[in-house]
């Protein structure tokens, strides 16, 4: 009834708050193919959006900024509008999915499609994009040549789709772009290029992105809406919750499954919470947490069914969970905390909830998450503290009692401290932490009393070591009781 209700309000855009939950409708905005980067501690979104909840074509008719510093409240900054580029009036409604980097110097760069027909680049003075401009006046790369088309223009020739762009600056500081194409006349759906140092031209000609099946013989889904990012020198190609890994940019690509844990696993049911390969969106990384932002058709209604082509509303919301990383480099989207607490959003919590997982944290210092549990139908995590003065920030935790008992439970002590929890924000007036739990090398779980202080809208977590103990924690989760 729940979710009902919270779809007619989407619907009819009668959601007006600048916070998100789940889904994410920010002032009854629908909020389609969600890029989110991580510029100077600001989350910037970038993302489309649809405008008839009963249309069955894609009715997309500007891009929007929106800035956050908290990914829980946002603020739209900047519009777009494609009559701002070389699309002018003939594609009022073809404003497919965008992405952003920034260049070595300090500018920034924002891909955008042009429907499935081609792709453009405007540049502007910060991530804000409000000065934005077009770069070149044209399509950077385009479907077909016409005799109108400028000199310069990459065009495929291979593919009548030449869209949905991502954009990877990697270590070194070259940036890759890779994007989605269609009717191609080679067995991949994706083209990847290096970029220029001005991010506004190809350093390359586009090469098709070659996959490799798994060692059970499956295969990356035929696609679009890629999504390239980094981890431990580990490239993840991610179309949907479906993603690919090589040791280079441009591949070759080894398929390894979904991040939605219940895909991975041949289980298709009512939890997919829109997570397939229709489901565009970035996995980005903010304050040492992993996250997961994508869109999903609202007619899915959460059912988890394949939607066919045709016959269906394409009207989008966007969803947000929390992301974790095997030990064997694996994505896991968390599907507990979306099945317990998803409508709540990422970043805020509730004093009487049974667990608060530690890896739900939203800032860490000198803290990792772990994998704790490798058994295929139960990933689990915790969060290792590697020594004193390791933290981990839950800024906004609703429902704080005057009393109440704290509990840790840990899944591994190495030495012997203590756990002290202290107001956040930081500038509370509060000198002394609000509970110091003891931990003890063979006792699991500590309690200790916590008593609320005015101002207190979130907690952090710090571990410090006890005696000569070198010390190290793995927290699994904690909670509050009312007492």
């Amino acid at each position: 009834m729940l979710r009902c209700l919270l779809v007619m309000l989407c619907l009819f855009g009668w959601i007006t708050s600048g916070w998100t939950s789940n889904p994410i409708v920010l002032n009854g905005i629908s909020i389609a193919d969600p890029h989110i980067h991580i510029f100077d501690d600001q989350a910037f979104m970038y993302a489309g959006r649809d405008v008839d909840p009963s249309s069955q074509g894609f009715d997309m008719p500007d891009w929007s900024v929106w800035r956050s510093s908290d990914l829980i409240t946002w603020q739209k900054v900047t519009v777009i509008l494609p009559n701002q580029t070389y699309i002018g009036s003939r594609g009022d409604n073809e404003a497919w999915a965008s992405d952003v980097a920034r260049t070595s110097d300090g500018k920034y760069v924002f891909f955008f499609s042009h429907g499935g027909m081609s792709m453009g680049v405007m540049s502007a003075s910060s991530p804000s994009l409000d000065d934005a401009r077009d770069a070149l006046g044209r399509p950077l790369v385009s479907s077909s040549r016409q005799p109108e088309t400028p000199s310069g223009v990459w065009v495929t020739n291979q593919t009548r789709g030449a869209y949905d762009p991502s954009l990877l600056v990697d270590d070194d500081g070259v940036t890759y772009v890779s994007f989605g194409v269609r009717d191609t006349l080679d067995s991949s759906k994706y083209l990847i290029a290096r970029l220029e140092p001005s991010l506004t031209s190809l350093a390359e000609e586009p090469q098709p992105v070659v996959f490799l099946p798994r060692a059970d013989g499956a295969e990356m889904p035929s696609d679009d809406k890629s999504s390239l990012h980094k981890w431990k020198g580990i490239y993840y190609l991610s179309a949907g919750s479906y993603y690919s890994t090589a040791s280079s940019p441009h591949g070759p690509f080894m398929f390894r499954g979904s991040s939605n844990p219940q895909l991975s696993r041949g289980v298709n049911d009512s939890r997919t919470f829109g997570d397939t390969s229709q489901a565009h969106g970035r996995f980005f990384m903010f304050r040492g947490q992993w996250f997961h932002v994508w869109c999903e058709f609202l007619s899915q209604n959460n059912t988890g069914k394949v939607v066919p082509k045709g016959g269906y509303y394409r009207w989008r919301d966007s969803w947000m969970t929390y992301t974790h990383y095997t030990a064997a480099g694996d994505l896991v989207d968390d599907w507990n905390y979306l099945d317990l607490h998803g409508s709540t959003g990422v970043g805020s919590y509730h004093a009487d909830w049974p667990r608060i997982e530690a890896e739900w944290f939203m800032a860490a210092n000198d803290c990792t998450k772990v994998q704790i549990n490798s058994h295929s139908s139960n990933e689990s995590f915790a969060v290792a503290f590697a020594g004193s003065g390791s933290s981990l920030d839950f800024p906004n935790v609703k429902g704080l009692s005057e009393v109440s008992t704290v509990t840790l439970s840990f899944s591994k002590i190495l030495g012997a401290g203590t756990v002290s929890l202290w107001p956040n924000p930081v500038d509370v007036d509060h000198d002394t932490p609000l509970a110091s739990c003891k931990v003890l090398v063979g006792a699991m779980q500590s309690t200790c009393p916590f008593k609320f202080v005015e101002g207190t809208s979130g907690v952090t977590l710090k571990y410090e070591t006890s005696g000569h103990s070198s010390g190290g924690i793995q927290l699994d989760w904690w909670a509050l009781t009312s007492t």
